[in-house]
């Protein structure tokens, strides 16, 4: 009998080809906004955790000398000579296992900037938002040159908070020393720091600042930013592009709008979007007398 001889089969056809990649590009394009939810919701929960840190070292400090850090200045509450001056988040260093940060301080025993060993060259993960679209240089707000440069947070402080303000909100005293007693709006209704890009068209947040111009690691903060920082109409700026950012304002870097905030109790959480201006200043009062809102 004589065997029959089948046709072996080839490669692909150019049409088999095309339906195999226009299947594949579906499958990313499925798959891409998912793969980016799920990093936006690590970077959130990250953001989160970094927030409640320097809400606990706050409440730390506060136990430990009984009174909060300034906004800026002095820190004289921990005693002795050569007391570090700084912004908040440095009198904060040691509340964040950063002791050996903190003993590199400003007026510290005279080794403030030497050999460009300053506290403000350190770049420190937990004062940056992974998720933060203006941290633009990998955690530095200023760069002068490779050896002179400020690191930056992604989280100012709340100059209604760590400093004295009058009844509009106007900076009175940066070098203020505030204890949980004063905050007599509740500490669980009472921002401390907020989240915000690291830069913001003019202005910086860079934590090792010692003045009180365009980099301070704050807002809220008319020394910083003049009247546009204070009031109902200072809301933050949900999700801004890096061209349209304010610098007077906070900026809320996740989709859908909301932002994070570090309240004066110790917790951490996420304030809607559809928060009012009112409300939103209300949060950043620590004494006004005000109850917030049902939209918070």
């Amino acid at each position: 009998m004589s065997r029959v001889e089948r046709p072996g089969r080839g490669g692909f056809t150019l049409i088999e080809l095309l339906v195999v990649v226009a299947i594949i590009a579906v499958l990313v394009g499925l798959l891409l906004p998912a793969v980016q939810k799920v990093r936006e919701a690590s970077a959130r929960t990250q953001s989160q955790n970094n927030l409640k840190q320097l809400a606990l070292a706050a409440q730390g400090y506060h136990d430990r000398f009984g009174n909060f850090p300034p906004l800026l200045g002095l820190d004289f509450t921990r005693g002795g000579e050569g007391t570090g001056s700084g912004a908040v988040h440095y009198h904060l260093l040691p509340g964040i296992e950063q002791q050996e940060v903190w003993d590199r301080g400003f007026w510290r025993a005279g080794r403030e900037n030497q050999s460009n060993q300053g506290p403000h060259r350190v770049v420190l993960k937990v004062y940056v938002n992974p998720g933060d679209p203006g941290n633009t240089m990998n955690g530095i707000a200023l760069s002068f040159s490779a050896t002179n440069f400020y690191a930056g947070t992604s989280y100012p402080a709340s100059a209604q908070f760590f400093a004295q303000t009058n009844a509009t909100g106007g900076l009175v005293n940066a070098q203020y020393y505030r204890k949980l007693r004063e905050v007599l709006d509740g500490s669980s209704s009472t921002v401390m720091f907020a989240e915000s890009y690291m830069t913001c068209g003019s202005g910086r947040h860079a934590w090792g600042e010692r003045s009180i111009g365009v980099s301070h690691p704050s807002f809220a903060n008319t020394g910083r930013s003049g009247a546009a920082a204070v009031g109902p109409g200072a809301r933050f700026q949900p999700k801004p592009e890096l061209a349209a950012c304010n610098p007077a304002l906070a900026q809320g870097p996740w989709g859908g709008g909301g932002i994070q905030v570090a309240l004066a109790d110790g917790s951490a959480r996420l304030v809607s979007p559809s928060v009012t201006g009112s409300t939103w200043w209300s949060s950043l009062t620590p004494a006004a007398g005000d109850i917030l809102a049902a939209d918070w």
